[in-house]
């Protein structure tokens, strides 16, 4: 009796309020027929915004009305009402909902009409009409709209909405992942004239192991079409309905049956382009206890599930969650992403990572050392690509003496490195930190005591491989060697010749200088040799002469003069 007397009274003075504070209508207007409960919220909306302070009564009959059924007595903790959100849905159709049932067809056949449309009160019924109020809010409110309201709903993930999904029926919910199919769906009865398209996406969320997120939106993300192969990353906010059943994208080996995934209904999805990796869940972080033994993370058929599985939330649990997770991350981003990520934090050595591992972790940093062996190992469980596919980790001796190595986990192995015992191969690496790990010492240890090394998962290891002392050198290495010598001699043959040819042009040069200047010559060499022509010549006249000397007879009889030389002269008389 009470209910009804509030709500009648509420109905008066929303007209009463409509009447007074609405603008006056032009009379060729038709008058407004609030004939159903979204006009009349319609207008309390409309005289909320006249004047400077709008009209209270109107508003509080609007939500009174909104609230339908029992609003005094078990809603009136919940009792808001807020004009910058998209409006809420009506509890008359979210009480009738009932989670873990088959996705409602929304198509309408006159011919064939489903059997939910003869049973009003059905789930299935609810839900339609529900999914149907969904869509009109959505086309009213704007992306901003949806912003406020998802802050109240901040860190409602599947593990939230599937425990206790009805507290959380109809609220604006957030889901950020990637978008991974896109199909188009008729509009459905009773949708808005103003929705002219409807689709239906799959977004595979931040919870490891968890169905997808089923999404409805009324408008496409940019660069998006249709199509059932995407990886787009995405935000998305809309209304949550309830939990769908619905079959999975893929069979696994195990025969997995169908999913139950949450149901939301908005706006548009919106692209996001991360340029980093994205982060490591925070739910799988936070529980990670450091020096605890290493987690099994290869689950054999053979043994039973570690123990841990059975306490979801425990250190172990947390672990190996974030493992998966940093794997997943990992595979979906790029090199390049994690080197930005890292340059944030490239101060950040053994010695930090040490002293507050709890600060540090789940942030990308950067290991550089010598990388002593590297091993090939199965995938874990929750990852996000074939089971056949392997990952890789490996032991990198640090910067830090007397520190023990880093153990890091990778998904992609670089070209020319192949798994190893024994190798010493430079390496850098960016990774996710996950924790300190306590690992049992080895036999030849001279202490016996356990490591406990930093524990990374990243994308892959950038090598620079060198030759070892005891490797062969192989024949590219001889032939470049070679090939070295041969052009450094060639060089240095051409230099040679370039300047022999450049001094002999200048010796001449000068000689001729000193030919125009000076007609004596001062070279002594010249001289000797000009002497030995001349003497030459002089010898060959001489034996000329001499030659026709005796050739030719004495010219005259010598005359006698009768004076013997032996006798001496006589004197005279």
């Amino acid at each position: 009796m009470w209910d009804c007397a509030i709500r009648c009274l509420c109905i008066t003075v929303l007209v009463l309020s409509s009447a007074t504070a609405a603008p006056a209508q032009d009379k060729k207007d038709p008058e407004p027929i609030l004939s159903d409960l979204d006009m009349a919220i319609g207008a309390s909306v409309r005289i909320a915004g006249q004047g400077a302070h709008g009209n209270v009564l109107g508003v509080l009959s609007a939500r009174m009305m909104a609230s339908e059924d029992n609003l005094l007595t078990n809603r009136w903790p919940e009792w808001k009402f807020f004009f910058s959100e998209p409006l809420p849905i009506s509890f008359r159709y979210l009480d009738g909902i009932v989670d873990g049932r088959a996705i409602v067809d929304t198509r309408y056949d006159k011919s064939k009409p489903s059997e939910f449309w003869t049973k009003p009160g059905s789930p299935d019924r609810a839900w339609h009409m529900a999914f149907t109020e969904a869509l009109r809010r959505s086309d009213e409110s704007t992306p901003d709209m949806f912003d406020r309201a998802a802050e109240r709903t901040k860190g409602v993930d599947f593990a939230k909405l599937k425990k206790t999904p009805a507290e959380h029926r109809g609220k604006i919910v957030t889901v950020s992942g990637k978008l991974t199919r896109i199909q188009k769906r008729a509009v459905g009865a009773f949708a808005p004239e103003s929705v002219a398209e409807v689709y239906v996406g799959y977004v595979a969320g931040s919870s490891l192991g968890a169905p997808p997120y089923v999404i409805a939106f009324t408008e496409l993300p940019e660069k998006a079409e249709p199509n059932r192969e995407l990886n787009i990353y995405v935000t998305f906010q809309g209304y949550f309905l309830s939990l769908v059943q619905f079959p999975p994208e893929a069979k696994d080996e195990k025969g997995q049956g169908d999913l139950f995934g949450p149901f939301l209904v908005g706006r548009a999805p919106v692209v996001t382009e991360p340029d980093e990796p994205m982060a490591i869940h925070p739910s799988y972080l936070k529980p990670i206890v450091d020096n605890r033994p290493m987690v099994r993370v290869g689950i054999e058929k053979s043994k039973p599930i570690p123990e841990f599985w059975t306490k979801p939330g425990g250190p172990d649990w947390g672990w190996y969650m974030a493992y998966n997770d940093g794997l997943n991350r990992a595979n979906d981003a790029t090199l390049e992403m994690f080197k930005k990520a890292a340059a944030e934090h490239k101060h950040l050595g053994y010695p930090a990572l040490k002293a507050t591992p709890e600060a540090h972790r789940g942030k990308i940093i950067t290991v550089t050392g010598r990388m002593k062996v590297l091993r090939a190992v199965e995938s874990p469980r929750y990852v996000r690509w074939p089971s056949e596919k392997l990952i890789y980790t490996a032991y990198i001796i640090g910067p830090t003496p007397q520190a023990p190595p880093f153990v890091v986990a990778f998904v992609d192995l670089p070209d020319g490195l192949k798994p190893s015992e024994t190798m010493d191969v430079s390496v850098t690496f960016h990774g996710y930190f996950l924790s300190l790990v306590r690992f049992p010492a080895e036999k030849r240890s001279p202490k016996g005591e356990d490591i406990i090394a930093p524990y990374l998962v990243g994308k892959t290891v950038i090598a620079q491989p060198k030759r070892g002392p005891d490797e062969p050198i192989s024949y590219a290495y001889i032939t470049a060697i070679v090939g070295g010598l041969v052009a450094v001699a060639f060089i240095a043959a051409a230099i040679m010749v370039w300047f022999q040819r450049g001094d002999r042009q200048t010796q001449a040069e000068i000689a001729a200088v000193r030919e125009k200047a000076n007609p004596f010559s001062l070279d002594l060499a010249a001289e000797a040799a000009a002497a030995q022509e001349a003497a030459a010549a002089a010898g060959v006249v001489a034996a000329a002469v001499a030659a026709a000397a005796a050739a030719e007879p004495p010219a005259a009889t010598p005359i006698d003069t009768g004076i013997k030389p032996e006798s001496p002269p006589k004197p005279d008389a």
